[in-house]
């Protein structure tokens, strides 16, 4: 009887000195818990005060800082995950889909492939339109603009994205092809890695993309990376550095970030996946041309940058990564003088993967339209092929307003619109692009502007 009375109060007493464990973890640090992988906000702990008392915003503070920073939370965490992962297949984080047989995806770009993101044809028209204008201008001042398009895994692998990822693609619109077709048909200069990877699937030596990672493998960066250089080397008809690469090492645990949808995800074991290339970069600089370079662009471009691609391959790069950080100054972009960096610039690149076109340029398109041209809504009203015209011929203040309300006209005479609708299906245009060089054409015709 002593000795059942000594087990319970041994129980008893273990019990409670669990429930203070987390307490105790918390204060005192005793044991060392590995960090959570992905980006997660870090809630700041707050300071007492009445006000924050009586408002409530103390406690509401001091509720999110407990819920972050409760001792053993990143192992607790993990197990639920894992739980989550092993039994049902289910990621508990938002931003990572699991796909079937252990391949992960980023969340955003499953919804450019299956066309979520909402395409605003004329606001795409509007900007392809501007790069037109921003393209031959460029040119004439000796200098090279072009618009890289990074690969999305989810395009690429889209056999193995859940089942309820894998809808129809008939009639489905995304930016990615509004984009690639606006930008070919007005001979936007174009590195379309997104195309170029999915035509060469399958004949590839190596892995293009890691099976737990949101980029490309290193094989991939290195293909993505050599093919910009030789776009601008035929550009600007000049030698650049030499960009190769030793024989490949084949790792069979992922390295640096080539599992990072892995890491987000947060669980304790490892999901298992095939070899992946890591290729030795090698860049033979002696004797060759290095323009000067500002790429605009997103995450894509950090391997290029980590290879060293800035100052070998092009003579004091820039990478102003989402239009914010400049790299390598440390920078912020908005503290810099933005003519002085566009004037010192050879080439610019605006380089993006197809999940963020939605947010083309990161706004940087339209800072190096008003820089060139000012607030001008001209090229909103027009067609690729009239834009030389309306950039150069002399227009009346109120052009663009007579455009307007030519179009408005236009659409309310059922007769005049249907003919502009067959104008349309018969150019092979969208009935927008249509209506614009109509009202256009005809404002010029009532202004004089044109010649007999």
């Amino acid at each position: 009887m002593k000795t059942s009375s000594t087990i319970q109060k041994r129980l008893f007493y273990a019990t409670i000195a669990l429930l203070f464990l987390p307490m105790l973890q918390m204060l005192f640090n005793f044991v060392t818990v590995g960090k959570l992988g992905g980006y997660e906000p870090i809630p700041a702990n707050v300071e007492f005060n009445k006000t924050a008392w009586v408002d409530g915003t103390y406690q509401e503070g001091k509720e999110k800082y407990l819920k972050t920073f409760f001792g053993f939370r990143n192992w607790a965490l993990r197990l639920d995950h894992q739980v989550a992962y092993s039994l049902y297949n289910k990621s508990k984080v938002h931003a990572v889909v699991i796909g079937k047989e252990g391949y992960l995806f980023d969340y955003d770009y499953v919804l450019e492939h299956n066309g979520k993101f909402e395409v605003k044809e004329f606001e795409i028209n509007t900007r392809l339109n501007r790069l037109v204008q921003l393209q031959d201008t460029l040119k004439k001042l000796g200098k090279h603009l072009m618009i890289v398009i990074g690969p999305n895994k989810a395009d690429y692998f889209h056999e193995y994205l859940p089942d309820e990822d894998q809808i129809s693609r008939e009639g489905l619109k995304t930016n990615y092809d509004y984009y690639i077709k606006g930008m070919r048909k007005r001979k936007i200069n174009l590195v379309d890695a997104n195309g170029w990877f999915l035509a060469m699937k399958g004949k590839t030596a190596y892995p293009l993309f890691p099976q737990t990672g949101i980029h490309f493998s290193f094989y991939g960066a290195a293909l993505f990376a050599d093919s910009i250089i030789s776009h601008v080397e035929q550009a600007l008809g000049k030698d650049l550095p030499d960009f190769s690469w030793t024989p490949i090492e084949m790792a069979k645990e992922p390295r640096e970030e080539d599992d990072d949808l892995e890491d987000a995800l947060n669980i304790i074991g490892n999901i298992p996946s095939y070899e992946l290339p890591y290729p030795t970069i090698v860049i033979d600089e002696e004797g060759k041309y290095k323009p000067r370079s500002l790429t605009i662009g997103d995450s894509f471009y950090w391997r290029f940058v980590n290879w060293g691609g800035l100052e070998k391959v092009w003579k004091n790069g820039q990478f102003w990564y989402y239009n914010k950080d400049a790299h390598p100054s440390n920078r912020q972009v908005a503290n810099l003088d933005f003519g002085k960096e566009i004037e010192k610039a050879e080439v610019v690149c605006i380089l993006m993967a197809s999940v963020n076109l939605w947010r083309f340029g990161f706004g940087f398109d339209d800072q190096l339209y008003d820089y060139y041209f000012g607030n001008r809504e001209d090229l909103r009203m027009v067609g690729a092929e009239e834009t030389a015209v309306v950039a150069t011929t002399k227009q009346p203040a109120d052009f663009d307003a007579l455009v307007v309300r030519k179009i408005k006209e236009a659409r309310s005479n059922e007769e005049w619109f249907a003919y502009i609708q067959k104008r349309a299906k018969e150019e092979g245009v969208d009935v927008e692009t249509a209506l614009r060089k109509e009202a256009v054409y005809i404002v010029k015709v009532e202004l004089g502007m044109l010649d007999d």
